[in-house]
């Protein structure tokens, strides 16, 4: 018996310090909890880190209550293509962290129903040799450290 009420206050204490906390209520955290299509990029296929190599229009970003995103290739598609994935704002910032790194995106403009985001990050997959289009991808990748990828969003829900 005296085992039995260890095993039940153990579970009683990791389960209450599990509670999730709720983001701030402020107004941006109001328009960019949601889901989110891309409706157009200036470069495509972009990257979600760490495991969104190749996503464009119609992916969805979603963002929930207590800082945890979700990202989808399609609009149609069912399982996230990105792991556990935190996120807040900072000053301009959509700071996103995984694990151990993390990165953010530039919020461009943020409203209840658009959403701009930008980026510095260039594609892993341009880097990967490819010599039939070795010149093209030369030029992108020199384009994209020069200017970075523009994204823009309209919220779903």
């Amino acid at each position: 018996m005296k085992y039995l009420y260890i095993s039940f206050a153990i579970l009683f204490i990791s389960c209450s310090n599990g509670a999730k906390k709720e983001l701030p209520e402020t107004e941006e955290y109001t328009n960019l909890i949601g889901q989110w299509t891309v409706t157009a990029s200036d470069f495509s296929p972009f990257e979600h880190l760490s495991y969104c190599n190749k996503l464009g229009v119609d992916s969805v970003f979603d963002f929930d209550k207590y800082g945890m995103m979700k990202v989808y290739d399609h609009q149609n598609t069912k399982q996230a293509c990105n792991q556990d994935q935190k996120y807040w704002i900072k000053e301009d910032k959509l700071v996103i962290f995984e694990d151990d790194f993390g990165f953010d995106y530039k919020i461009v403009s943020l409203s209840s129903n658009k959403m701009i985001l930008h980026t510095d990050h260039v594609p892993t997959y341009l880097f990967e040799n490819d010599p039939t289009n070795e010149d093209q991808v030369s030029s992108d990748i020199a384009q994209l450290q020069d200017k970075g990828i523009t994204i823009q969003l309209t919220k779903v829900q």
